[in-house]
């Protein structure tokens, strides 16, 4: 049985073109789950984690140009996920996607932005392509 491929990532394979990754980390697997489908069908590739461990692990393994990522993960929070990902040298941007208090959230220094749950994932994709899109913008400069 072949796998079944989105239609973008049959073009961009067929074309040369470059996917963006996309870390999804969220300790709901429902809420990862729909969130790689709703991303693959607009053309991204999509890694996903349940917790601050996992994240770090894939990031050190995979090129992931954005992170998605939930506030409220069991043991490590996404605020120090974050916190270890920028000192270990990561410069692509983060989106928060949570529905803890934007205060808390906005206390943390980070390349991104805050979606508040629940999202719309055509929102949620029209701000990947638009954080990566400026993030390599300023690093080709």
């Amino acid at each position: 049985m072949v796998p079944y491929r989105y239609p973008f990532e049959l073009f961009a394979s067929n074309h040369g073109l470059a996917m963006t990754s996309v870390l999804v980390v969220d300790d709901d697997p429902f809420f990862r789950e729909v969130a790689k489908r709703q991303l693959e069908h607009q053309g991204f590739q999509v890694f996903d984690a349940g917790n601050g461990e996992e994240t770090i692990k894939i990031f050190g393994e995979e090129s992931i140009d954005i992170v998605v990522l939930d506030y409220m993960l069991p043991g490590m929070k996404g605020d120090e996920v974050a916190r270890r990902l920028i000192s270990s040298g990561a410069t692509c941007p983060i989106i928060f996607v949570s529905g803890a208090d934007p205060e808390i959230l906005a206390a943390i220094d980070f390349n991104g932005e805050l979606m508040a749950k629940p999202l719309s994932f055509d929102r949620l994709g029209a701000a990947i392509r638009r954080l990566t899109q400026t993030d390599s913008e300023h690093q080709a400069s």
